[in-house]
């Protein structure tokens, strides 16, 4: 099964998106397929936040960044090709943690990209690439802790440490971030025991 996993990074503490990445994968293989990475222009001089945590300056926003609608676009180019969609449909992705589908929409829709109401299929209005929901990984390692009587706290890394897994390439990047989500899942599926499911 191909599934994409997205993340962004924002300024701060505005939330205004710097960056959007994402990966397409197979599930079944735990297999990344494809990755995408693209930087958005900011309207604000950057805060220290992401100069230092995401390693994200104003001068590359500047010369590489591209506005949030174009960024958009490509992205959805990417998960439409990857993920093998037909024209209008829309695919739920992986996320960790924050709501950042939810920002995306929203943020678009200020710089006047509105999309159907819920993806609602009678609105003439085109469906936004991600669909109404997106399915969030920390929940699911929530679940797993909380099962298995363990604490539940930590971010990605340490989440990822404690499933023997590593982190791979550089924290408070959207990509990377993706990618590593992506993995988390997949080692997720391998650990859950079907049972009391009917098909």
């Amino acid at each position: 099964m191909r599934i994409p996993s997205f993340d962004i990074e924002c300024n701060q503490p505005s939330n205004e998106i710097i960056e959007l990445g994402a990966v397409v994968g197979d599930t079944k293989m735990g297999l990344i397929i494809a990755k995408f990475s693209v930087l958005i222009k900011c309207s604000e001089p950057l805060s220290e936040w992401p100069k230092a945590h995401c390693k994200i300056t104003d001068e590359m926003l500047a010369t590489e960044g591209v506005t949030l609608i174009e960024g958009y676009e490509k992205l959805k180019s990417f998960i439409t090709e990857h993920c093998k969609l037909k024209d209008g449909e829309v695919v739920n992705p992986l996320t960790w943690g924050g709501p950042d589908t939810e920002m995306l929409r929203e943020q678009l829709a200020r710089q006047g990209r509105v999309f159907a109401a819920n993806n609602d299929r009678a609105d003439p209005k085109e469906k936004f690439i991600f669909g109404s929901r997106s399915e969030d990984v920390k929940t699911i390692f929530r679940a797993l802790c909380d099962a298995n009587d363990l604490d539940r706290l930590g971010g990605l890394r340490k989440s990822m440490k404690r499933l023997e897994l590593k982190f791979e390439g550089q924290t408070h990047r959207a990509l990377p971030d993706a990618l590593n989500t992506f993995l988390m899942y997949c080692k997720m599926l391998n650990l859950i025991k079907l049972g009391g499911i009917r098909k």
